[in-house]
């Protein structure tokens, strides 16, 4: 079992640090199935296919709002690791919800 971290620090997703969510998201119990794309408009394809095929369609197009500047969220660090993250962004980049 883990030690419980308890000095945390937070930093907006940008390209810099993309590799930590990825890492994050990739590892095991991440939420690599949706890469937080169920709220946002979804890349064609995400729909049908494979599930690895549906997975690299939805980081890409998570990765590509990342490189466009468009916030997506925070990492929550302990001990310089990404350790938790909250999708924060603008309501115009989710989806409507009725």
């Amino acid at each position: 079992m883990m030690a419980p971290v308890t000095d945390l620090t937070f930093k907006p997703v940008t390209s810099a640090n993309w590799d930590d969510l990825a890492a994050l998201f990739e590892a095991r119990g991440g939420p690599s199935y949706c890469w937080c794309m169920a709220w946002r408009v979804k890349p064609p394809g995400a729909r049908q296919g494979a599930a690895a095929e549906k997975n690299a369609l939805l980081k890409g197009a998570l990765a590509a709002r990342v490189s466009d500047g468009v916030p997506v969220g925070i990492l929550a660090y302990g001990d310089g690791v990404a350790v938790g993250w909250c999708s924060v962004a603008p309501r115009e980049t989710y989806r409507r919800v009725r």
